[in-house]
């Protein structure tokens, strides 16, 4: 079994220059699917994921140009929609986890698109409910092919609408962003997620046209703004999570004082440069976005909470006819009970009255013994005093009858 194996002790040094991350930039290249401009995008990593993307790309009939060691251009102006049918394109589609991120932007720009089963490295469940749920959520219909095994989706129009994500997973909500920056009206997205990934792809499709807000935080509002383009704005992906994600709130602090620090130290010097003053500008326009951010995520569930008493406001109407339904059913029951209560109560009173007139009998029984026993016992005396009386007769009749004899003999 392969293993790292790690030894201590020994001092690091040397500059390395961090290449970009992969869940970005996979995002971004299916993004440029969104327009008919070109689209260049700078940092891309030179890794197999990414570039079965961007062969991918081409094949779809995309004008891709390498510019730089790190920087390619997009142009899907003439998109091949009858290869998104073939089997190549499937085939492809299933070893590249990443290739369900082009769902949203074809449905949004083509009105259907077609993928099987996405691949990917096995780190255990991903599944795709939130793509699926959201893009259908904006008025896609989504039906599997048994005998292809692929998801073939379809949709004439997409439409804004609210939506509560069961998760907030990154690669669905970018897979529902991409979707809703094209559907007509308003669209409002509940525990959207709000990784820098996300937060990337938001900005750069504010460049191309898009209008959202509330990026960074879990609740994110798109409205439609027609037919995006991209013309000359480049887009850079962040340089990997490990060099972004500094979401730690004692860090945020100690680095927004240095920053203040720096803003302090360069508003004495902005006289000198007009290229120091435009570094301040930024870094004062960082130092203000990474304070917002913590702001945001100090207020998460209260913010989580306000946006879950939304949704359930929403659902309120549609549950009061079940309220009611339930409460005839309720009231019903309690009727019942109540015939069964008195039922109960006749049955224990009868009860208690039966127990008291079994005391009754009881007692009297008890009363009545007792009689018998004094009967019997004079019966018994009665018996021995008549036998007593008995034996006393039968004494007096011999007595008497010896008298007699004693007469007979004395008369002759």
């Amino acid at each position: 079994m392969a293993s790292f194996v790690i030894e201590g002790g020994h001092r690091l040094s040397g500059e390395i220059h961090p290449q970009g991350a992969k869940n970005e930039v996979l995002q971004i290249i299916c993004a440029t699917l969104l327009t008919v401009e070109e689209v260049t995008v700078n940092n891309i990593p030179d890794i197999l994921d990414v570039n079965n993307l961007i062969q991918l790309m081409r094949d779809m009939g995309v004008t891709v140009a390498k510019t730089g060691v790190d920087s390619y251009s997009f142009k899907a102006a003439n998109v091949d929609l009858a290869y998104l049918e073939s089997d190549n394109f499937l085939k492809k589609c299933s070893s590249l986890r990443g290739s369900v991120m082009l769902i949203g932007p074809m449905v949004a720009r083509f009105g259907k698109a077609m993928i099987s089963k996405p691949g990917g490295d096995k780190i255990g469940r991903r599944r795709l409910d939130t793509h699926f749920i959201g893009i259908q959520n904006l008025g896609a219909d989504f039906t599997y092919n048994e005998e292809r095994e692929i998801y073939e989706i379809s949709a004439e129009e997409l439409k804004g609408t609210s939506m509560l994500l069961d998760e907030a997973s990154v690669t669905g909500t970018a897979n529902i962003v991409m979707a809703a920056v094209l559907a007509k009206g308003k669209t409002t997205i509940y525990n959207a997620a709000c990784e820098p990934y996300l937060q990337q792809l938001c900005k750069m499709l504010n460049r191309m046209g898009a209008k959202i807000s509330g990026i960074a935080s879990t609740k994110t509002v798109f409205l439609y703004s027609g037919q995006l383009s991209m013309l000359t704005t480049e887009n850079k992906m962040l340089s990997s999570e490990l060099d972004s994600v500094r979401h730690n709130e004692e860090t945020l602090e100690m680095e927004i004082q240095l920053r203040h620090c720096r803003l302090a130290a360069a508003l004495q010097d902005r006289d000198q440069s007009q290229a120091s003053k435009r570094d301040v500008e930024c870094d004062f326009q960082r130092t203000r976005e990474e304070w917002f951010h913590l702001k945001e995520k100090m207020n998460f569930d209260m913010s989580n909470l306000k946006d879950k008493n939304e949704l359930l406001s929403e659902k309120l109407s549609n549950a009061e006819s079940k309220i009611n339904s339930l409460q005839i059913q309720l009231h019903n029951t309690r009727d019942a009970l109540r015939d069964i209560t008195l039922v109960s109560e006749r049955l224990q009173r009868d009860l208690r009255q039966t127990r008291c007139q079994m005391k009754d009998t009881e007692q009297m029984y008890e009363n009545e013994q007792d009689k018998v026993s004094k009967y019997t016992a004079k019966q018994e005396a009665m018996e021995e005093r008549l036998s007593q009386l008995q034996n006393e007769n039968m004494l007096l009749q011999q007595q008497l009858d010896e008298d007699h004899k004693m007469q007979i003999r004395k008369k002759r």
